[in-house]
């Protein structure tokens, strides 16, 4: 599974180092393989995943109101409650009523 970082802060590679323990190396980006400095509101993939899947997703989550909204619910609710509420409209479709 990918995994997307989301910052309210724009860091400096030695504040991300420093402050989170991770390497600019680590991460990629929308039409940017390789950045130097981690963008407030921006999403990036840890890892460089960079499989069709990851790729799409990010283009997605890149547009300038998307990646505000979900770094702004992200930090509210945390990581894994903002999943698992993204996924509830999935999970009312999947339900049958008697």
């Amino acid at each position: 599974m990918s995994e997307v970082i989301f910052c309210s802060q724009t860091l400096s590679a030695e504040t991300l180092k420093n402050q989170c323990g991770l390497n600019m190396d680590d991460f990629s980006s929308f039409g940017c393989p390789k950045p130097d400095m981690i963008t407030a509101n921006k999403p990036y993939l840890l890892s460089g995943d960079n499989s069709p899947f990851a790729i799409s997703a990010l283009a997605k989550l890149s547009h300038p109101l998307i990646s505000r909204n979900v770094t702004d619910l992200s930090l509210s609710y945390g990581g894994d409650n903002f999943i698992a509420l993204a996924g509830l409209p999935q999970n009312y479709k999947n339900i049958t009523l008697a």
